[in-house]
C-alpha cells in the first residue's frame, strides 16, 4: 500500500469517526455551522447520515468502479501523488484541528454543563478518536516476513523431462532506496531454494526512475536458479516507457515480450507486455506455439484471464493486485484498494479450463492480513483426461 491509500483510510476513517459523533449527539460539542448560522439538529443528523453513508460507499461498495484507467499514471506518479497526499493530509488535519478547537473552546470558555463538559474531554472518547489511526499505523509498521507458499500443479502433457520441475514466481518487487534494507530481507530467504526456473511478472521498479527498475531487476536474479525470465509490468512501461522491454533486458533479465520459449517437448512457457499499458499482443506471444501444446503464460495482471483460457493455456501467472493489500475477515480487501477492478485479487481461480495464479508480490508496507508473497510451483503431469489441477504441496 503507498502513502496516498494510507491517507485514504485516515481520510475515510476520521470521516466515519465524525459521522458517528454528529449522529451521536452531544458525544463531543461539534456543531453544525454554514458560515455563523448553526444547522438545526435534524439537519446536523442528515448530514451525518450522508458522511457515514458515503464512507461505506467508498470502502466496500466500489465506488471507484468506474475509474478510468487512464488517470492512474496522472494523479498516482510525480506531481499527482504529492497532490493526493497534501489533500489527504489537509483533509485530517482539518477534523483534528476542528476536534480541538471545540475541545479547548469549552475548556476556556465553558457554556455547557459540567457533565457535557468531562464527556467532551474524557479520555475514553478522545483515544476512540485518536488511538484508531495509531493502531492502523503502528499495525502497520509491524515486520512482515515473505510468505513462500508452495503448490503442485498438474499440467496436461508434460512431458516427462520436466515432471518436478520447479518454478519460483516473484512480482512487484518495486524497488525503491526506502525499502532497499526491507525487500532484500524479504529476499535473502529465497536464495536457499535453488528453483529449476525463477520468473518475474513484472513492476521491478518502485521508485520512478531506471535505476530502481534495474535494482529490482539485481535482487531477482540474485536468487540461484537454474534460469531466469520475466516480463514487465506497468510501473516499468511508466518509468520507461517503450524502453522498458530492452531496459530490463540490459538490467540483465531474459524478457518474454510477447513471445514464448520452449521449455520441453510440447510444453512452452510464454510471456506478454503489461496489459494494464496496451503493451500486450497475446496472439503474437502464442504464435509459435504448436496446437496441443501445453503453455504456461506470464503477465503482470490478470486482465488477460478469459483470453488466455479461450487460446488454451493452461496455467497462467501475474501478480499487479498486492493481494488487495487489506483483506479483512469475512469483507476481503475493500473495493477502492483493489488495484485491479475485479474478482480475481488473490490466489488461485479457475478462469473456463485453465489455472489462474495472482501472486500477492514481494513489495509493500503498509498490509493489512495480506503478507507479501513469492510462491514456489511443482510441476507433475496430470491424470489422462485430466485439466490442470493446484494442491498445497506437503511438508517435507
Amino acid at each position: 500500500m503507498n502513502a496516498w491509500t494510507a491517507v485514504a483510510i485516515l481520510f475515510a476513517y476520521y470521516t466515519g469517526a465524525y459521522a458517528l459523533l454528529l449522529w451521536a449527539g452531544m458525544l463531543l460539542p461539534l456543531p453544525v455551522t454554514v458560515g455563523k448560522q448553526e444547522v438545526p439538529r435534524a439537519r446536523g443528523l442528515a448530514v451525518a447520515g450522508l458522511l457515514a453513508a458515503a464512507t461505506v460507499a467508498l470502502l466496500w461498495l466500489g465506488a471507484w468502479a468506474l475509474w478510468p484507467g487512464w488517470l492512474n499514471p496522472l494523479l498516482f506518479g510525480g506531481l499527482g501523488r504529492l497532490g493526493l497526499l497534501a489533500a489527504g493530509a489537509a483533509a485530517v488535519a482539518w477534523v483534528w484541528l476542528r476536534l480541538w478547537l471545540a475541545i479547548i473552546g469549552r475548556l476556556v470558555w465553558p457554556q455547557g454543563s459540567q457533565g457535557r463538559l468531562r464527556g467532551a474531554v474524557s479520555v475514553p472518547r478522545l483515544v476512540a478518536l485518536g488511538g484508531g489511526p495509531l493502531l492502523l499505523m503502528l499495525l502497520l509498521q509491524l515486520p512482515q516476513p515473505l510468505q513462500v507458499n508452495r503448490y503442485v500443479v498438474s499440467i496436461p502433457n508434460l512431458p516427462a523431462g520436466l515432471e518436478g520441475f520447479r518454478i519460483l514466481h516473484l512480482t512487484d518487487i518495486h524497488y525503491s532506496r526506502p525499502a532497499a534494507g526491507r525487500l532484500k530481507a524479504r529476499v535473502a530467504p529465497l536464495r536457499s531454494l535453488h528453483p529449476d526456473l525463477v520468473v518475474g511478472t513484472g513492476d521491478y521498479g518502485g521508485g520512478g526512475s531506471e535505476w530502481s527498475m534495474r535494482e529490482g531487476v539485481r535482487l531477482q536474479l540474485s536468487i540461484p536458479a537454474g534460469r531466469q525470465l520475466g516480463v514487465e509490468g506497468n510501473h516499468d512501461v511508466w518509468t520507461a516507457g517503450g524502453r522498458a522491454p530492452a531496459l530490463l533486458e540490459e538490467s540483465g533479465l531474459p524478457l518474454l515480450h510477447n513471445r514464448a520459449v520452449r521449455l520441453g517437448p510440447g510444453c512452452y512457457l510464454a510471456g506478454v507486455g503489461d496489459p494494464y499499458t496496451s503493451s500486450d499482443d497475446l496472439p503474437r506471444a502464442l504464435a509459435g506455439v504448436p496446437r496441443g501444446a501445453s503453455v504456461i503464460l506470464l503477465c503482470h495482471a490478470p486482465q488477460l484471464a478469459a483470453a488466455a483460457a479461450g487460446r488454451g493455456v493452461a496455467l497462467m501467472l501475474c501478480g499487479h493486485t498486492h493481494g488487495g493489500l487489506v483483506n479483512l475477515p469475512g469483507l476481503g480487501p475493500p473495493r477502492f484498494l483493489r488495484v485491479y477492478r475485479d474478482r480475481h485479487v488473490a490466489g488461485w481461480y479457475r478462469v473456463g479450463g485453465m489455472l489462474l495464479l495472482v501472486n500477492r508480490g514481494v513489495a509493500g508496507k503498509y498490509r493489512i492480513s495480506c503478507p507479501p508473497e513469492a510462491v514456489m510451483l511443482t510441476l507433475r503431469r496430470a491424470a489422462p483426461g485430466a485439466g490442470p489441477q493446484a494442491t498445497v504441496e506437503s511438508s517435507p
